[in-house]
């Protein structure tokens, strides 16, 4: 059972912050440990802290100076997030992170986990529409909000997507976009897709094209 926090601020934590050390579910989240991280936010804000991105709800996560996992409140409104050397930009509700590069363009990577088993047994003997039961009260030293997860991993896997970056605008990794983005490289990839309507059709393929345009 995991208690995550949803606080009214998100906490700004200096040099001396607490850090996670041990390693965590690489399918709930991102990366594999919090690290100190940024978050940009639309109206112009910047907020610091140890943080990570939750692959099940796409939402920032970060450890306070007690060593609680809290939830960012508005993490929908982050436009761009950095964590160590990473950069993650916010697109179709996903963070998207920055790969690989070819010029002007990136090659962006969407990771998000999507359930296999969502006929699980909630409250009330009623199925869940997810593949985890949660619950909700108030914190009795902080007031504050929290839910409870029982997240179960088995019931998860992830789903990759590339999309493509150029001039500060996201685009699909489809063939249209592709010579868009790339519009001296229209024979490699015109060559490489041919009429076949399924050229592009898996992240595998994607970064192949990607790779060839370099």
């Amino acid at each position: 059972m995991k208690r995550f926090l949803i606080s009214a601020l998100f906490v700004i934590l200096g040099t001396a912050a607490f850090a996670q050390d041990d390693d965590v579910d690489t399918l709930f989240y991102v990366r594999p440990n919090f690290d100190k991280g940024y978050v940009f936010l639309e109206e112009g804000g910047v907020q610091q802290g140890v943080i990570n991105i939750c692959n099940i709800d796409q939402t920032v996560r970060f450890i306070d100076p007690m060593g609680d996992t809290l939830v960012m409140e508005g993490s929908e409104k982050a436009l761009k997030v950095t964590i160590g050397q990473t950069t993650y930009y916010r697109f179709k509700d996903r963070f998207t992170e920055m790969v690989d590069y070819a010029g002007d363009v990136a090659l962006g990577l969407q990771r998000q986990a999507v359930q296999i088993d969502n006929a699980k047994v909630g409250g009330f003997e009623n199925a869940s529409a997810t593949a985890s039961v949660e619950s909700y009260g108030v914190d009795a030293m902080t007031g504050l909000y929290y839910k409870h997860i029982d997240f179960l991993p088995e019931n998860w896997s992830y789903s990759n997507r590339f999309v493509l970056y150029k001039d500060e605008k996201f685009y699909l990794a489809n063939k249209k976009n592709f010579l868009k983005c790339f519009p001296n490289k229209k024979d490699v990839i015109e060559a490489f897709t041919g009429k076949d309507k399924n050229a592009l059709s898996t992240p595998e393929k994607v970064k192949e094209l990607f790779d060839k345009l370099k």
